[in-house]
């Protein structure tokens, strides 16, 4: 692969090795259990919904932006940065979760410059909180963050309310100190 040449001033616009692109994914189960506590989702907290079933707070969207942006950097997953069932990640919220990677990025000289997460549930109506899910992401991973939403139309456990699950994919960029900086740790 060469870097992108624009056809008259031959120069590239930008060097491929500088950027990259990851895609995460998570699910969790809905407690059958309302009186648990509220469904966190989004970096939100959506009360008179049952909670999602995790280690974790369960945020499904938090989760599947920190493994995008991993993902997209090459330093692993959520179980190997924040780990899996350790008393360190004991009810770790996604705003944390995702603070702690945006951390981690930003020790390696990763800019994040955008990511999309897609929630697949019938509830909650996603739509009704969009605006302000994307502010807070965004503002958590300084940069652009689009939020949407699909319904499984009462296919399987996510289309029956019993799971919810998200899908996000983020871009990067490496801001090596000078030329040769290595983009993965090897």
């Amino acid at each position: 692969m060469r870097d992108y040449y624009p056809p008259i001033v031959g120069k590239p616009i930008f060097d491929r090795r500088s950027y990259r692109t990851g895609i995460g994914f998570d699910i969790h189960k809905v407690s059958d259990n309302k009186s648990a506590g509220s469904l966190m989702l989004l970096g939100l907290e959506w009360e008179g919904y049952a909670p999602l079933i995790g280690h974790s707070d369960g945020d499904a969207a938090a989760h599947a932006l920190a493994d995008a942006l991993l993902s997209a950097s090459g330093l692993g997953d959520i179980g190997s940065v924040i780990g899996v069932d350790t008393l360190e990640a004991k009810n770790i919220s996604g705003e944390q979760v995702l603070r702690t990677v945006c951390s981690l990025l930003a020790d390696e000289k990763i800019t994040v410059v955008n990511a999309a997460v897609i929630v697949m549930c019938e509830a909650p109506n996603i739509n009704s909180r969009r605006a302000e899910a994307q502010k807070i992401l965004s503002d958590i991973l300084d940069a652009p963050v689009s939020v949407s939403a699909s319904s499984y139309n009462k296919i399987g456990d996510i289309g029956n309310g019993r799971a919810i699950a998200a899908q996000a994919s983020a871009l990067i960029h490496f801001n090596p100190p000078a030329f040769g900086g290595r983009p993965f740790k090897r």
